[in-house]
């Protein structure tokens, strides 16, 4: 059974543009095209993409930040904490 078009047309522009992108700014690019197509665009970009519905999610949050956060955040791909120094 084919897919739909949207989903074609998305499984293609992702498999161009992430190759140059990290982790925030795929999820920023899915929440980007998730928004743009409306209601179900998030289940819709998950399942062109293979991202998680809550991966998503975060990027849509990420969007709603302000310019000052979003500058803040591009500073670090991960969050503080982990291994920390070795």
């Amino acid at each position: 059974m084919r897919e739909p078009p949207e989903i074609e047309r998305l499984r293609r522009k992702d498999r161009v543009v992430a190759p140059e992108l990290d982790e925030r700014r795929k999820r920023q690019w899915a929440a980007a095209e998730a928004r743009e197509a409306g209601y179900g665009g998030v289940s819709l970009v998950a399942r062109a993409t293979g991202l998680a519905r809550s991966t998503i999610h975060a990027g849509v949050r990420d969007l709603r930040a302000s310019a000052r956060q979003r500058r803040v955040a591009a500073a670090r791909i991960r969050r503080a904490g982990g291994a920390g120094d070795r």
